[in-house]
């Protein structure tokens, strides 16, 4: 069965496949997913974490810095609010087809993620 929600909460809780944790807000979200068994998605998310929880999700997922991603070139289909500007720094995730962006003095992040 295909899933698509614009739901901030509920497009965090598909991509993650675990409820909002305390130390995170979703501002914005948007999770598709294909109905087909490999579990293909698309999500765009608008979070303000903690430094301690952002620190550790790029630790845990092995993000490192892209500098070589500038931040304004966004998939032609991304939403309005998905708008990283050159104060957020970029990561990428090896095997992993999508930007995470990070703005340290705000602890917002924006993560576009796929998987196909």
């Amino acid at each position: 069965m295909e899933t698509s929600t614009t739901d901030s909460n509920e497009a965090y809780k598909y991509w993650a496949m675990t409820p909002v944790p305390a130390e995170v807000t979703v501002n914005h979200g948007q999770y598709w997913q294909s109905a087909h068994f490999t579990r293909e998605y698309i999500t765009y998310l608008d979070l303000t974490t903690t430094a301690e929880w952002s620190q550790e999700y790029i630790r845990q997922n092995g993000l490192v810095p892209n500098n070589g991603v500038p931040n304004r070139i966004l998939p032609p289909d991304s939403p309005r609010w998905f708008s990283p500007d050159s104060s957020f720094s970029a990561y990428s995730r090896l095997g992993v087809s999508g930007v995470y962006y990070l703005q340290t003095r705000t602890g917002r992040m924006l993560i576009y993620e796929e998987q196909f």
